[in-house]
């Protein structure tokens, strides 16, 4: 569904000035023509070597646009890992990041992870979205060995949320 913002169940459009100062729901400022859209799209998880099996129902991720803010959220799951090999990636994002200047990676949360085979206790997981790309990549954190990319088989059959917002041209 499109329109203007102020309907009831629009799902994307545009802010306008006039539209968008009644009813107590939006309050603009001299700012018109703010882009809003919301939508879903499906990412795939891939290795150096091989891309992962992904559960049919946990490889959708929501996401909202305002302007040039993506924000996205939602639950992943691998149930085979196929021997992904190093350097975990995410792809399948809707837009590109852009390219800031002095700001190579945007910082994705990722939490309530299970089922995976990280190496040793204390370690967390954190992804980055680099400048002009729609590629996430995995990290593992440890308070000993610091970051490092997360392999696949430390991946193995495991399941996530993935949280994130990041900002385009």
């Amino acid at each position: 569904m499109s329109g203007i913002i102020g309907q009831v169940g629009a799902k994307s459009g545009i802010i306008s000035g006039s539209s968008a100062t009644s009813a107590g729901t939006v309050t603009l400022s001299g700012i018109t023509g703010l882009d809003y859209e919301e939508g879903t799209f499906d990412i795939a998880v891939s290795g150096a070597s091989a891309s992962a099996t992904m559960h049919s129902g946990y490889k959708t991720l929501s996401y909202t646009k305002v302007g040039k803010m993506i924000t996205f959220l939602g639950h992943i799951v691998v149930t085979n890992e196929n021997g992904m090999g190093a350097s975990v990636k995410v792809t399948g994002f809707p837009f590109v990041n852009g390219a800031h200047a002095g700001l190579r990676r945007t910082p994705v949360n990722i939490g309530g992870y299970t089922e995976l085979s990280l190496d040793v206790a204390g370690y967390s997981l954190t992804g980055s979205i680099f400048e002009s790309a729609s590629i996430m990549y995995i990290y593992e954190y440890g308070i000993t060995s610091g970051t490092r990319a997360l392999a696949g088989a430390d991946w193995g059959a495991g399941q996530a949320h993935l949280c994130g917002t990041y900002f385009i041209d």
